[in-house]
């Protein structure tokens, strides 16, 4: 990401007010380096005792993790309680990556309640799922740290206005950052699945939607409507089903002659969680699938948030509706955003 002139001065004016020059060129080197856009509030700049932190949401740093390409699910906190279990005494997350040679591993963190516990009605009100997305921002920071390092998650500075607690989660945080090291040796304690070779032919993770398979045929087939799809036969079965369908016309072509080639998909699922089809390509024998309208998927999912929508909600659209074309997707909330901004009722041919 970067930004022109006349943005940059408005992040200045902005969510760069009170920072100093050379405060400011590290938040909007943050910003441009992580994708995050600070005038959509997905990061920003706090100031304490004259110190500057930059930070953002847990979506923030599952959005960055995501788009490494290389998440691979991320776990369900695990608590350990006290005696009367109204407050987690620990928070557990893993969170799993895709190496190279198509190994997974588990990078796991623990928060401590001790050291995170901010106070307030949200931690007295939520206290499991506080506690849990400090947990998950540390293992993230653990599988990620090139993409995550400098930047904190709000749950994790939630406290930071108390100077003894906000020191604890500075140490806790590098203490957990020094727990991990590439070394390989080191790394074969975290590595889950060592017996999957290095050509890696199946993988499901439902939680992120990840699929690695081998295809078996690819068939082209068109709708009573004349619209093209692709049926893509599967070495193994997700949910009883060998078979899933491709609507988009991205790497199409490429898609039609990958008879016995492994290739990585993101999957959409239905809001029961039950898997649908096929909804993007992201590599076919090792090579990576360049995506079309990049910028315009990013203006979808500020659009998206700004309207409220839900990551699926957004997936859906995407798509069953709108033919995989993030221009469409784009001209489609920005129709509907329009509507709702002018008091006007939304036809039909807006498909949410």
């Amino acid at each position: 990401m970067a930004f022109s002139p006349e943005t940059v001065s408005l992040i200045k004016r902005t969510a760069g007010s009170g920072l100093s020059d050379d405060e400011f060129e590290l938040f909007l080197y943050t910003c441009e380096r992580t994708g995050l856009d600070p005038l959509a509030r997905q990061i920003y700049a706090v100031k304490r005792g004259g110190k500057m932190s930059i930070q953002t949401g847990i979506d923030g740093y599952r959005l960055i993790a995501d788009r490494t390409g290389k998440l691979a699910g991320i776990s369900d906190p695990a608590h350990t309680a006290g005696a009367d279990a109204k407050y987690p005494l620990t928070a557990s997350v893993t969170v799993k990556k895709l190496l190279p040679g198509g190994i997974i591993a588990d990078f796991a963190a623990t928060a401590r309640w001790s050291e995170y516990n901010a106070g307030g009605p949200m931690w007295a009100k939520m206290a499991f799922l506080m506690l849990g997305k400090c947990a998950e921002a540390l293992a993230l920071r653990k599988a990620f740290p090139a993409d995550l390092s400098g930047v904190y998650t709000t749950e994790e500075m939630a406290q930071a206005d108390n100077a003894a607690q906000g020191d604890a989660v500075h140490a806790e945080v590098e203490r957990q950052k020094a727990a991990y090291t590439p070394d390989p040796v080191a790394q074969k304690a975290t590595i889950v699945e060592m017996q999957i070779p290095p050509e890696l032919d199946w993988s499901y993770v439902k939680s992120s939607g990840l699929l690695i398979c081998r295809v078996v045929e690819v068939t082209a087939k068109s709708t009573a409507k004349k619209r093209d799809y692709l049926v893509i036969k599967l070495n193994n079965a997700i949910e009883g089903q060998r078979s899933a369908t491709y609507f988009h016309t991205t790497a199409r072509e490429a898609l039609l002659e990958s008879t016995g080639k492994v290739c990585k998909f993101m999957v959409s699922m239905s809001k029961d969680g039950k898997f649908v089809n096929v909804d993007e390509v992201l590599e076919i024998d090792g090579v990576k699938v360049e995506k079309e309208g990049e910028s315009s998927e990013f203006k979808a999912q500020l659009l998206a948030s700004s309207l409220g929508l839900e990551a699926e909600e957004l997936r859906e659209l995407h798509g069953r509706y709108c033919h995989g074309s993030w221009d469409e997707v784009v001209t489609a909330l920005e129709t509907r955003k329009h509507a709702l901004e002018n008091v006007l009722e939304v036809g039909d041919d807006i498909p949410f």
